[in-house]
């Protein structure tokens, strides 16, 4: 829930508030399985010879609770987000004869962002080491303890659970995304209930007037944070509660029928927890396995796509599909995840109703890793991309974008620095902001309470709070071409970007459903095949030993290559108080390196 979901979800996030760059993002993410290689082998040596594993599953569960805690002490300890003039008046229009700064910068990042960085590195941390028991131990408790032919069913239904964890996460972070990132910093009032009428006149609001689609807008990622660790701690009691083994598992491991390859059986002959110095032999047995390494080698290059781009999924929706980052990440928890659960549940039940040996589960896991490539090709859809004028295109009396951001009819307006983006509605094109449009008057219109999204309205009521939402029309801007159409003839920019109905939606998230299915299944399958290529009693040094290569060769490079690759595609970067995140990225460009990538 908080790895899978939560982290993704907030990723674009925390580069806003703490100033933070793609590849930086790449390691936040990586230092969870960072961690997880750290911890994996004395988690093996200490919970998988004769140390219950039930205690190890709960102290993790525990340690993972700290974590999200630790988390979000950043948000407590830093100064509030400064939006940096956005929602001035005198900041945004163009004002002839004016002196301002030419630097491009968006809202300004906390001082010492660097600092709540490494705490939420070391928030990582912890969630790694809690987490390493889960998938070693826990799927050896699971296999130990279950029937055979029902393991992989079992296992399949593990995974999904995780995977449903992933789909909250992904819902509750888009969710409290809605709500403004420094609720508990901003001057807000508490309403009196006693005056509460069907207007909405009896609620205080906030002094904050952007609404949450906006491009700057600052959700409170903290939230889910302390949920999910709260949620943690008082699970892990009951959770470590649990005996070495349950009353079936002596009667369950003597039907089961060694599948493991002779020739490991043959060269390591030993068991780690009568002898702690054969851990070496035993890991060395098992990578002259040939099964064995071809399906580690297989999951290597599995996790590295798929961590790589789970972390920045919600991301490249949102640059794709000009989505705000709370809706992307709650369509990505809400379509995109629970077909995951789909194919953990189906690959496991494949594998149960054929009763597979370990060479038919070979095969079924090949042949849907085959499936899973072709469906990648979902990359290349996207709708059309936002221009930004100056960026991407050349201002209307301009010849080339060399000229940059400034041209004949805002030049005399000495534009600041700040980038707040304005959609002209008739075109679709984005301006830097309304002075770089050259708009020289602006008015706001209140937005309907009924009109907001739902999350904001429930959680702010939650709190007794409700936000006033403005959004704001700009008037007479010299850089826009004039209007064709007489709805927009007097107010055709509006602040934020452009957003328009796209068909190509349905078909990308069609493909990446019939993708991910695939690769769940994969998944799923080849770890029952790990399960039953290695002696019974070496499955939790086979399950470390795979997790290890794993973590070092593809979860932990996945997301930093996957966030240098899109910082690659970055047209227009900001730089202020030492930071450097992108503001404007080159869509086709991305989305190609990424499917290039996934391809080979």
């Amino acid at each position: 829930m908080v790895i899978n979901g939560l982290v993704p979800a907030s990723i674009t996030t925390l580069e806003k508030k703490f100033g933070i760059r793609g590849g930086e993002s790449g390691l936040y993410s990586s230092m969870y399985d960072i961690s997880v290689v750290l911890a994996l082998f004395p988690v093996c040596y200490f919970g998988g010879g004769r140390g219950s594993k039930s205690r190890w599953l709960g102290t993790g569960v525990f340690v993972m609770g700290l974590g999200s805690f630790v988390s979000t002490l950043p948000q407590f300890f830093s100064p509030a987000y400064d939006l940096n003039g956005i929602g001035n008046d005198r900041g945004d229009v163009c004002e002839i004869n004016s002196t301002r700064n030419y630097e491009v910068t968006g809202p300004v990042a906390v001082g010492n962002g660097w600092y709540f960085y490494f705490v939420l590195l070391l928030g990582q941390l912890l969630h790694g080491i809690g987490a390493s028991p889960l998938y070693t131990l826990g799927i050896s408790y699971l296999d130990e303890n279950a029937p055979p032919r029902y393991s992989a069913l079992y296992i399949g239904i593990y995974y999904a659970c995780s995977t449903v964890g992933a789909a909250i996460g992904f819902v509750l972070g888009g969710f409290f995304l809605n709500i403004y990132g420094d609720v508990d910093k901003v001057q807000m009032e508490k309403y009196d209930p006693w005056r509460l009428t069907a207007n909405f006149e009896a609620f205080q609001h906030f002094s904050i007037t952007i609404q949450s689609s906006h491009s700057k807008w600052y959700g409170a990622w903290w939230i889910g944070y302390l949920i999910t660790g709260f949620i943690a701690m008082l699970i892990s009691v009951p959770l470590a509660s649990f005996g070495k083994e349950l009353p079936e598992a002596k009667e369950n491991n003597n039907h089961r029928i060694d599948q493991a390859n002779l020739a490991s059986k043959l060269k390591i002959d030993v068991k780690l927890h009568e002898d702690p110095k054969a851990l070496p032999k035993l890991c060395l047995g098992l990578l002259s396995n040939f099964t064995f390494t071809c399906l580690m080698i297989r999951e290597c290059v599995e996790a590295l796509l798929l961590n790589g781009f789970t972390t920045f999924i919600p991301k490249i929706i949102q640059n794709s599909f000009s989505m705000s980052a709370s809706s992307s990440s709650m369509i990505t928890g809400l379509i995109i995840v629970p077909f995951a659960v789909v194919g953990s549940v189906l690959g496991g039940y494949l594998v149960s109703r054929l009763n597979l040996k370990c060479r038919g589960i070979i095969l079924v896991a090949a042949a849907c890793h085959f499936v899973s490539t072709v469906f990648i090709a979902a990359l290349l859809v996207s709708c059309p991309e936002q221009r930004l004028v100056g960026v991407d295109i050349p201002y209307e009396n301009n010849f080339t974008v060399a000229d940059g951001l400034l041209s004949s009819c805002n030049r005399d307006c000495h534009c600041d620095s700040v980038f707040n983006p304005v959609c002209d509605k008739n075109s679709g094109n984005i301006y830097f902001s309304p002075c770089y449009a050259g708009c020289l008057s602006g008015v706001d219109e209140q937005i309907s309470m009924k009109n907001a999204s739902a999350a904001t309205v429930m959680v702010q009521m939650m709190f007794l709070y409700l936000p006033y939402y403005k959004i704001r029309l700009w008037n007479q801007c010299q850089c826009v071409p004039p209007a064709t159409s007489e709805t927009y003839m007097n107010q055709t920019v509006v602040e934020g970007l452009c957003s328009k109905p796209c068909s190509a939606t349905y078909l990308f998230f069609a493909l990446i459903a019939l993708h991910t299915i695939a690769v769940f299944m994969t998944g799923v399958a080849s770890q029952q095949a790990i399960l039953r290529c290695v002696p019974f009693d070496q499955r939790t040094v086979a399950l470390s030993l795979n997790w290890l290569f794993v973590r070092l060769l593809g979860c932990i490079p996945g997301p930093v290559i996957i966030g240098l690759f899109i910082d690659s595609t970055c047209l227009l970067w900001e730089t202020t108080n030492s930071s450097r995140s992108c503001l404007q990225f080159d869509d086709s460009k991305m989305r190609g390196s990424l499917f290039i990538f996934g391809k080979i």
